[in-house]
């Protein structure tokens, strides 16, 4: 469900938040040996000369490596100390390239707070061999790649992905950032609005709030309770009281900090190792050689001041969350034995016996998460933190006394050696059967990961993913720091019973600070046996054959699509042995559909409760399977019920039939339905809270082009309605279904698909219901013409506004337009994001991208959030828009070459996993086009396609001038704090004077109205204009300050040359036809674009696309 989604990622953020890294390496002629670490970084490495005999030194040793990845590595470093590492994957289709540098927020000093966020935006802005401030953004872009980057505690890592043609030119300007970064003067101002964006654009996100919190009230000295995000006041505010500029302090941050004795590289593409090293040799060798320039903390952030506190923290999604925080010492010496591990395995369970299991028999909790995600230097925290119910959330005191009951028995019993084994068996199966990540995940994770000291170069590749020999005293000293006297805290949720006075400045977050009572806080000897506390037994679901059934020797080809075993009345079923991967792994797909005919909203709400009450009961019932290499999805809607099954081969088909059987026979719990009821609720609740994009490209998009669709209003409206009863009547809906798919690949045989098959046949009672009895969702097909489609936000406390505009470009049957759309999309992002947040700093989050929606049409979407009224951000998506074909024009048949090439290059790219293929065949089985050679269409459309297909399909959709059958929707969200126009307004007023009208309350000035702004517009001079602005503010005593109108870059200034300009481009949108609208009580704005009032009427008047007619024709082979 939406909530149970919610919190894992809320928890996720959290858990960011304390992803520290940190590490040690010196300068000299060859880099020493760090700290503590073994001699092998001394004396394994031996000299090297590159083909243009630049020095540099490789490892000599034997680098551990899975053996099922089958890309060579090299291991090397270079004369100034950056250690890179070199992967070649001759199966690759993109390159990609990280490098990480080991500082980050800790470094800031206390009077300019945000400074190493700010230099990481700095340095995207040019060097002095590419000085043009877009270089590496668009060269990466016209190559099919990507960029990015973050700031943390402990480190900042650039990184991106780009076709394996272009590797070199990337590589060569990313280091450039660390040579000869401009920190252009004229960039500053952008570039910390852009960091105030970002932050802003968090304010309201709880992840970000509960780790600032954390931050907050750690030890005052120490520079881990600082804000780090950035803002104007703690950077541009904060220079100017401190007497400097800016622009010379980040540049005296990037002198005194970025050291090449501090920074990791990872390289990978299809290129060869000797290449790969040649080219980081050849870049880097130039990036200057400080020495350790990493500052000294002063201890643990968690002192004596802090641990023993209980901090009351207001939420303001509805929230229920105990996080606790334990002290640890430094533990990266001890990441071969990675003793937490065995914790997190343990108090993250769901079985009986667990912590979990007992806090949901209670009625206190939904879940437990405990687990570290990376290592810091100096000391380490741990989280636990325990999702609430209600009732947990008033007996947290007695959850924190079950947690510590639980602690103690694993510090009793002491370390087990068959728990241990258990995670080390399913590990070493991950280990020899590899499944290799995607490029720049993979090239992320090794520059990123790689700032622990105490790793051994052996190790480099494996010190993450490889759980070693049995260790009882480390597992056992690390157990002695869970204890009572040794952690803080947080109670998290809307409301408490002791009042928050005491405020966070940041994020504004209210809260109180206690002293925790002495029977949480004291050597208490907890009597865990009372509470049912045992290990877990052993693990039935562990694979017991791991044979390949086919080897590649017997693969005299490799088949491109999945064989149709069975086609009938009641299921097709699907098949394709492994012929690529080699591995003991498989997939199954499976999907029933179900009657849903006249279904209500209320069934809707039902089915979704009881998905909700299984995934509950299975989470917990089917740990093993988890634990054992599989997983697991169970999807229940009122028109269908998916079950996916992944993992090792072995028992799948057996996991597969022990699902179905448990769903036949499930009862809802009472105490599963209150715990799930929550999370509905909840989730309902805290939709308002989600991102106002995400808002629009999610939900509202959807409401707006989908039928049926129940919108999250009128699901709550009812869920108070359902009891449990009902939502139990829904299983007997489920095995009455009309038809079912299977998809079977992996490592089985024919024999095993069917009976497969035969197992779900055999439960259906698939004679009941006539096929037409399920109905599946359909797209409308909004008809030719421009709306507006605005909503207001449920959130007072947001500030931020969003702009989601979307041109419906023909049918997705089109093979031909999905190329050009392609293309497009790729053309357009970077110049979107560059103009509208870069320039003209419109908002943090800024996106230009194709997408469509099951069988209608294809959409090209530009979406914006900012502080901006949305019918100005709109109206500067306009003016973007107007620019952009002369971009097309002017755009090089050379770039567009390399373009082409790049995009064949990436959809070519071969799965990397039995999953990924699978889910790739899943895709076409399930939605029924069955068209599994649309990568082979897509490269001969690629190749014929010209520069002229472009312009056409931009004149044939966007451009308003030429477009025939122009159809466009602008979705605007509001934020509560401006003034959010009446229907009435918009039919009266010229959208640029509303647009004013906004931009002059979110410049402070917000006396004026619309009549007195519409009166100003009509000047024909933008100084005669400015005069009647100044006079209209002077009439109605306006007290703020004047001068934000004669700043030529502001948006005030803006919309107001917008609002006295000639309206060219409205009157071609007036003249044309549409249809008329009038009757179901819909208005016009001046400028002829309709405005949707009531959505359910609208969709009613509207036709609806057909469902796809399949590419194949559905024949079971023989």
């Amino acid at each position: 469900m939406e909530h149970s989604t919610y919190f894992k990622a809320l928890f996720v953020c959290v858990l960011l938040g304390l992803y520290n890294l940190y590490a040690y390496s010196s300068p000299g002629s060859q880099p020493a040996a760090p700290h503590g670490a073994s001699h092998d970084w001394q004396t394994q490495f031996v000299s090297r000369l590159t083909s243009s005999n630049k020095p540099f030194y490789e490892f000599s040793g034997v680098l551990e490596q899975s053996p099922g990845d089958k890309r060579q590595h090299k291991l090397i470093k270079l004369p100034n100390g950056i250690v890179a590492l070199c992967t070649q994957d001759a199966d690759a289709t993109e390159a990609a390239a990280a490098l990480s540098v080991n500082v980050g927020s800790l470094a800031e000093s206390s009077d300019l707070l945000g400074m190493a966020h700010f230099l990481e935006h700095m340095l995207f802005m040019g060097s002095g061999k590419y000085p043009d401030e877009n270089n590496y953004t668009e060269y990466i872009a016209n190559n099919m790649g990507t960029y990015n980057a973050y700031t943390a505690d402990f480190e900042t890592t650039y990184f991106f992905s780009v076709a394996n043609p272009a590797f070199e030119g990337a590589l060569d300007r990313l280091s450039r950032f660390f040579i000869d970064p401009l920190l252009n003067p004229s960039s500053i101002d952008r570039e910390v609005h852009a960091v105030d964006s970002e932050y802003k654009g968090n304010l309201q996100t709880e992840g970000w709030r509960i780790n600032e919190l954390g931050h907050h009230l750690s030890n005052p000295s120490h520079p881990y309770s600082q804000f780090s995000i950035g803002n104007l006041e703690t950077l541009q505010d904060a220079a100017k009281l401190l007497g400097v500029g800016l622009h010379e302090k980040v540049v005296q941050f990037y002198q005194q900090y970025y050291s090449a004795d501090i920074m990791k590289l990872a390289v990978a593409g299809n290129h060869s190792v000797a290449q790969l090293a040649d080219w980081v040799v050849e870049k880097f060798s130039e990036v200057p050689s400080q020495g350790n320039t990493k500052p000294e903390l002063p201890g643990h952030p968690l002192g004596s001041a802090q641990l023993g506190q209980v901090v009351h923290m207001q939420s303001l999604a509805n929230i229920n969350i105990l996080l606790v925080e334990f002290a640890l010492p430094d533990i990266r010496s001890l990441y071969q034995q990675d003793p937490t591990l065995y914790l997190a395995k343990l108090a993250g369970s769901e079985m009986p016996g667990s912590l979990l299991h007992y806090l949901k028999q209670q009625g206190w909790a939904i879940s437990v998460h405990a687990h570290l995600h990376g290592l810091n230097e100096g000391f380490e925290i741990f989280p636990f933190a325990i999702e609430l119910t209600p009732e947990g959330l008033h007996n947290y005191e007695q959850v924190l006394e079950a947690m510590f009951a639980y602690l103690q028995m694993l510090r009793d019993l002491g370390p087990q050696k068959p728990v241990h084994d258990e995670i080390k068996s399913v590990d070493m199966l991950d280990f020899k059967f590899y499944q290799q990540p995607k490029t720049m995940h993979w090239v992320v994770d090794m520059a990123s990961g790689s700032h622990n000291e105490h790793i051994i170069p052996a190790h480099y590749l494996t010190k993450d993913s490889v759980v070693r020999d049995f260790d009882y005293q480390a597992i056992a000293n690390i157990l002695g720091y869970f204890t009572m006297q040794n952690y803080r805290a947080f109670v998290i949720a809307q409301n408490h019973s002791v009042e928050c006075l005491d405020r966070e400045k940041y994020f504004d977050i209210a809260y109180n600070t206690a002293a925790l009572p002495a029977k949480l806080t004291g050597s208490h000897v907890m009597d865990w046996k009372s509470y049912g506390f045992h290990l877990p037994k052993p693990n039935s679901f562990l694979p017991d054959n791991t044979d390949v059934l086919q080897s590649a020797d017997e693969v005299s080809e490799v088949a491109k699509e999945p064989r149709l075993l069975q086609a009938n009345s009641t299921h097709e079923l699907w098949f394709k042995q492994d012929d690529q991967h080699f591995t003991p792994r498989g997939s199954i797909y499976l999907k029933l559909k179900l009657s849903n005919e006249g279904a209500s909203v209320k069934d809707v709400v039902a089915a979704a409760i009881l998905d909700a009450c299984i995934a509950e009961v299975f989470y917990e019932e089917f740990e093993p399977a988890r634990h054992a290499g599989m997983q697991f999805k169970v999807d229940l809607s009122v028109s269908r019920l998916a079950v996916r099954v992944t993992g090792f081969s072995n028992k799948l088909p057996a996991l597969l039939n022990a699902l179905l059987a448990r769903i036949q026979t499930f009862e809802v719990q009472p105490h599963i339905y209150d715990i799930v009821m929550t999370q509905v609720k909840q989730g309902f609740e805290n939709a308002k809270y989600a991102q106002p994009i995400r808002q629009l490209g999610g939900e509202r998009k959807q409401q707006l082009n989908k039928v049926p669709f129940w919108s999250t209003q009128s699901m709550q409206a009812v869920v108070d309605t359902l009891t449990i009863d009902l939502v139990q009547q829904q299983i007997k809906h489920i095995f009455a279904a009309t038809y079912f798919k299977m998809l079977v690949v992996g490592n089985f045989i024919e024999a095993d698909a069917k009976q497969a098959a035969e197992k779900v046949h055999q439960m259906l009672d698939t004679d009941s219901q006539p096929s037409y009895a399920h109905v599946p969702w359909r797209v409308v097909d909004i008809q030719p013409g421009h709306y507006i489609y605005m909503i207001q936000s449920d959130d007072p406390n947001k500030v931020n506004n969003a702009v989601l505009v979307t041109f419906y470009c023909g049918p997705t049957t089109s093979n031909k337009h999905g190329i050009v759309m392609m293309l497009l999309s790729q053309m357009l992002h970077d110049q979107f994001f560059d103009q509208l947040r870069t320039k003209e700093q419109l908002g943090y989050s800024a996106y230009a991208r194709q997408t469509s929606l099951g069988s209608g049409k294809r959409l090209l979407e530009f979406g914006l959030q900012g502080e901006s009224n949305p019918i100005y951000m709109t109206q500067r998506i306009d003016s973007f828009i107007a620019q952009f074909r002369q971009y097309i024009v002017e755009f090089t048949a050379e770039k567009f070459d390399v373009l082409v090439e790049s995009i064949i290059s990436s959809i070519q790219e071969r799965p990397q996993t039995v999953y990924k293929e699978a889910n790739g065949y899943w895709s076409s089985v399930n939605s029924g086009t069955y068209d599994f050679r649309q990568v082979e269409k897509q490269v001969e459309q690629l190749q014929q396609v010209k520069l002229d297909d472009v312009l056409e399909v931009w004149d044939m959709y966007v451009n308003p001038e030429t477009a025939t059958e122009y159809t466009r929707v602008d979705s605007h969200m509001w934020s509560s704090k401006l003034h959010y126009p009446s229907t009435h307004e918009l039919s009266t007023y010229p959208e640029s004077v509303i647009a004013l009208s906004g931009c002059l309350q979110s410049g402070g000035l917000a006396n004026a109205t619309l009549a007195n702004i519409e009166h100003v517009a009509q000047s024909m001079l933008l100084s005669h204009a400015l005069d009647k602005l100044h006079g209209v503010y002077i009439s109605i005593n306006a007290t703020q300050p004047m001068d934000i109108l004669n700043d030529s870059e502001s948006p005030i200034r803006v919309a107001l040359e917008a609002a006295i300009s000639p309206k060219r481009v409205a009157e071609v949108v007036h003249r044309r036809k549409t249809v008329d609208y009038t009757m179901i009580g819909m208005v016009q704005t001046p400028e002829g674009k309709w405005v949707i009032g009531d959505i359910d009427k609208f969709k009613a008047v509207q036709p609806l696309h057909g469902l796809p007619v399949p590419a194949i024709k559905l024949e079971a082979v023989n």
